[in-house]
């Protein structure tokens, strides 16, 4: 009788077996659906969540008290991620081929859902990502400059980002001097543009970040119009950190405003061997000679910024983590 048994013990050793396999493989296509979806039904149930409250994941959420600011390696374009514990905000995204690398990037970094969206103004290079991330991830809202009818562009990428905000029924903001956002522990003022500009690039959104005692300036692609404009408002423009506007270009960064911000950091969004030649000697010449330490996308890869408020840490890409007062 015992080795009549074995058998129907096999038999039903493989049943248990085969029964569980199912089972994780459907909680699994289950967890994997959910991921996926624009709202996950069940937010706590995604394999990012999963693999953080499992110690596996590289990208645990920060703890609180500490904010980051990513510049993405986008060549040639713009694309900046701002990160505290529970909050997010992305300003550009970079060229229409660049949507689905800052789709994969901000998963990597364990977002979910962003707060905030920032167009900065409707060149390609700065929103030609954007539906791509509009369609991959929750907005609360997106904030963008309104133009005159006359100067509203007929672009592809524009029409796109039009299209995607209609598509996805996202609530539209116009970014508007003395607005103030709160992101977490962080405040985001609206600075720019401080006045209407028939040029696109220097309808730039003009975004400054505070974090406790630091502070972040984000220029798009403003010009020397737009920073004129915003001194003669007199705004106290000082950071400790500068986006630096138009990718380096000589248009932009002019000594009376880089005096004004006074960075002890700035940071230049650019491709290698790009046909603008930028950034321009004129710029990084005027950064040095201010004491300015610059970071460039083009040779440091993605710069991740990390502060409590007091301490900043710069994270590259292409070299090793430094701490700056």
């Amino acid at each position: 009788s015992i080795i009549m048994g074995r058998p129907a013990s096999r038999r039903r050793r493989r049943a248990a077996i085969g029964i569980l396999t199912a089972g994780v493989l459907l909680a699994a296509l289950v967890i994997t659906i959910n991921s996926y979806l624009p709202q996950p039904v069940v937010p706590s149930m995604t394999w990012t969540r999963l693999l953080e409250w499992s110690g596996l994941s590289q990208t645990q959420l920060l703890p609180e008290g500490k904010m980051q600011v990513h510049f993405l390696n986008v060549g040639n374009a713009d694309a900046s991620l701002i990160q505290t514990r529970d909050h997010q905000m992305l300003i550009d995204a970079g060229e229409p081929s660049d949507g689905g690398m800052v789709v994969d990037y901000l998963k990597g970094q364990g977002v979910e859902e962003l707060d905030y969206v920032v167009a900065t103004h409707p060149d390609a290079d700065h929103i030609g990502g954007l539906p791509d991330v509009l369609e991959a991830f929750p907005v609360g809202h997106v904030l963008m400059t309104y133009p005159r009818e006359e100067d509203t562009p007929a672009s592809y990428s524009y029409e796109r980002l039009l299209t995607a905000l209609l598509d996805q029924n996202i609530d539209v903001i116009e970014a508007v001097p003395g607005q103030t956002y709160e992101l977490g522990e962080a405040f985001v003022d609206i600075l720019g543009p401080a006045d209407y500009f028939t040029e696109s690039n220097n309808r730039s959104v003009v975004c400054r970040v505070t974090f406790g005692h630091r502070r972040f300036l984000l220029m798009g692609d403003a010009e020397k119009k737009a920073e004129n404009a915003l001194l003669e408002t007199g705004t106290d423009l000082r950071a400790d950190v500068l986006k630096v506007g138009h990718h380096g270009s000589r248009s932009s960064t002019g000594l009376a405003f880089l005096k004004a911000v006074s960075p002890s950091h700035a940071v230049i969004s650019c491709g290698p061997g790009n046909r603008y030649g930028h950034p321009h000697p004129e710029t990084l010449a005027v950064l040095q000679d201010s004491g300015v330490h610059t970071w460039r996308t083009d040779r440091d890869g993605a710069v991740v910024i990390t502060t409590d408020g007091r301490q900043l840490t710069v994270g590259l890409e292409k070299g090793e983590e430094k701490t700056a007062a």
